[in-house]
């Protein structure tokens, strides 16, 4: 019998058996008995690992091995990807932010100029702000309130377009381009501007209250005073509205209503002082109260001694006082302030024929006649009339009756009542007159 192997012969011959197992005690054991193995050279029990089977274990452990590697390195790209990604919608965020605060300080450093009427340093600071951020809507809106107060109204009227098509909900954008609108008399688009922001701001008394004005315009005062009447429901004391409101109830006749208005406005106007006390002038001469309409002719042209027609209309009210001499004075000065309106020379005529001055008075009637054609829609029919008294003080009575005829054809009532006393009608080309 030959001599049992050594534990190292039997680890190595026993390693490579497909029945080997452990044990923590003994180490490498027979997995059949879970003991030291007992041969002496050989076991009959031995089984040899498959070399093929292992090889295939191994390629497996290999690929698996590769796989887990190939994954990390995906996981890895991936993660690069991400935060490179993320780097750069910060940056882009960050940059946008930035750009956005930048556009603001210029948008304000642009406001202080507004505000001091510094406009063109405003409009460079405004195109800066844009050139930062230019969704920057209250700063398109501020270059065109810039270029309408420097009168440049088509500019102005594109600004606010490209603010109107940033934001078609933007109603301020709507009033500010009517505004400009009804300033260059484009009505029918004032009106439609005004009608769009009031969709969207149906109690504002700014759009209200500016359509009432262009109404007034147009002399349509049955609408404008509709608008009036509108305004105040929103805000009972917007003065300014129902200082206009009071000059539509005097044009429609009703003059106690007028004078009513006047008298809640004086007083509390901050501008505009002046209107209630001419259109409480003009409803008093209505009521031939002319002691009253001198008062607050008076006041009215102490608000504003640049206005023509309050000279104009004091000037008619001393007329109808009797006091032709004053009346001449302040026509004088109405006609220094525009000497254009053939009204003022047609009033100080009259003032002149209650003087007798019939020739000086003729002079102030041709005067009339001659600028009633600068003004379209004028009728001169009572230009005629006066003249055709005038030259019958003088004793041209064929002048005298030429120009009843024609004042007659031109519809003046007077002069038709004229001819119809005598008994003809009027005929301007009639040689036999």
């Amino acid at each position: 019998m030959t001599e049992p192997l050594t534990r190292l012969q039997y680890v190595e011959y026993c390693k490579n058996c497909a029945n080997k197992s452990f044990n923590s005690q003994t180490g490498l054991i027979c997995g059949l008995t879970n003991e030291k193995p007992g041969f002496s050279v050989s076991c009959v029990k031995y089984s040899p690992i498959d070399n093929e089977l292992d090889e295939v274990q191994q390629q497996l452990e290999h690929i698996k091995a590769q796989s887990r590697k190939k994954k990390i390195i995906r996981i890895a790209s991936l993660v690069s990807i991400v935060t490179i990604l993320t780097f750069y919608v910060f940056y882009e965020i960050n940059k946008e932010l930035k750009n956005r605060e930048l556009s603001k300080g210029f948008e304000r450093t642009a406001g202080t100029f507004l505000n001091e009427e510094k406009y063109n340093d405003a409009i460079f600071y405004y195109e800066i702000s844009i050139e930062y951020d230019d969704q920057n809507i209250t700063a398109i809106h501020s270059l065109g309130r810039c270029h309408e107060n420097l009168e440049k109204y088509d500019e102005a009227i594109r600004y606010y377009t490209d603010a109107i098509q940033l934001d078609s909900t933007y109603a301020l954008a709507f009033r500010s381009r009517g505004y400009v609108r009804y300033k260059i008399e484009d009505y029918s688009k004032a009106i439609d501007d005004y009608q769009r922001s009031l969709e969207l701001e149906p109690q504002n008394t700014a759009a209200l209250g500016n359509i009432g004005s262009i109404y007034e315009d147009i002399y349509d005062f049955e609408k404008a005073r509709a608008y009036y009447y509108e305004t105040l429901k929103y805000n009972p004391e917007h003065f300014g509205v129902m200082s206009s409101l009071a000059s539509m109830e005097f044009n429609l006749n009703n003059y106690q209503v007028s004078i009513d208005l006047c008298y809640k406005v004086i007083g509390n106007l901050e501008f505009g002082k002046d209107a209630p006390h001419g259109t409480l002038a003009l409803a008093y001469q209505a009521f031939n109260k002319y002691d009253s309409a001198m008062v607050h002719l008076n006041k009215a042209i102490e608000y504003d001694p640049t206005s023509c027609h309050y000279f104009n209309n004091r000037g008619w009210t001393l007329g109808m006082m009797g006091k032709n001499l004053e009346a001449i004075i302040d026509y004088n000065r109405a006609i220094e302030i525009d000497s254009l309106n053939p009204t003022f020379f047609l009033n100080r005529g009259d003032s002149k024929y209650n003087l007798e001055l019939y020739i000086d008075a003729i002079k102030d009637y041709n005067k009339s006649i001659s600028l009633s054609v600068l003004y379209e829609g004028y009728n001169c029919g009572g230009c005629y009339h006066s003249r055709a008294y005038a030259k019958l003080a003088i004793g041209d009575n064929k002048g005298y009756k030429v120009d009843l005829a024609k004042a007659d054809s031109l519809g003046y009532p007077e002069s038709h009542n004229q001819w119809s006393n005598l008994g003809a009608k009027a005929d301007v080309n009639n040689e036999n007159l």
